[in-house]
């Protein structure tokens, strides 16, 4: 299964990896900018994308809304604070920095 992770803290996308390769993820894509994570997406349709709400780069919200607009993919937003994605996307799944194990993979 192939994860498309946007995110633009190294520690936070190696976290990520860490739990996904844990729940059966084998391939990743680390993109840190909303531009990168829809060139990648393009490139090749992922199994799930995770996604952080604030890039240097762009908005992790607008890269999925543009990656979705055609196509259903789970997506799951790893944010600091989840109240600001839910008012963009009331009914997305979120983890709030910093998660436990078993956050994220009751979220993925």
């Amino acid at each position: 299964m192939r994860a498309l992770i946007i995110e633009d803290q190294f520690i936070v996308a190696t976290m990520v990896v860490a739990q996904l390769r844990h729940l059966g993820y084998d391939a990743f894509e680390i993109v840190d900018s909303e531009d990168a994570a829809i060139a990648a997406a393009i490139k090749e349709c992922p199994d799930l994308i995770t996604a952080h709400d604030r890039l240097e780069g762009g908005s992790g919200i607008e890269a999925v809304r543009r990656i979705c607009a055609d196509r259903p993919i789970p997506v799951v937003f790893v944010v600091g604070s989840p109240l600001d994605v839910k008012a963009a996307i009331p009914d997305a799944v979120t983890v709030e920095k910093p998660f436990t194990t078993a956050d994220f993979e009751r979220a993925v």
